[in-house]
């Protein structure tokens, strides 16, 4: 997969201030189980639902690129987003208001090397993969400004009703 993620670790945006959303992919059948899923399981008919929901969420937020991992639960979502709000999903662009399709491990990984950087330990992960449980589709938003990375929603789904 080719992640390209900037600001982390003191690479420079380019920009004084940029806004990135996370939404975690919609449900699959092994997440409604907990089994373990290749790359190419898809949604479930409650993550087609919830992709519905959260594409309609975004089309009142300003998105300027859309990232995903190349797994199809992650594609079909940022599709879907991409879809209602008019927009081709991917790699490496310049915007300042980027929606990452994600997972939730991945989303607590960033998360954590966001909050201690470099420092980022696997017993520091492992105390926030306990704390944090991302629904699916949860949106969380995060900014980068005066050099450092601030988290400003945690894992809204309020689309979800």
């Amino acid at each position: 997969m080719p992640w390209q993620v900037y600001g982390l670790i003191g690479i420079e945006c380019g920009s004084d201030m940029k806004t990135t959303y996370f939404v975690r992919h919609g449900s699959t059948d092994g997440n409604e189980t907990g089994a373990y899923q290749l790359h190419t399981i898809p949604l479930s008919e409650k993550g087609l639902a919830q992709v519905v929901f959260v594409a309609e969420r975004f089309k009142n937020i300003p998105v300027d690129v859309i990232i995903s991992s190349d797994m199809t639960r992650a594609a079909q979502t940022a599709d879907g987003i991409a879809r209602a709000v008019g927009l081709d999903f991917i790699a490496k662009r310049p915007e300042e208001n980027t929606l990452v399709v994600t997972h939730g491990m991945i989303l607590k990984m960033l998360l954590a090397v966001m909050i201690d950087g470099e420092h980022t330990s696997p017993e520091f992960f492992l105390k926030l993969d306990r704390f944090l449980h991302p629904s699916n589709t949860g949106i969380t938003k995060c900014l980068w400004r005066d050099g450092a990375w601030r988290l400003v929603v945690w894992n809204d789904h309020a689309h979800l009703g």
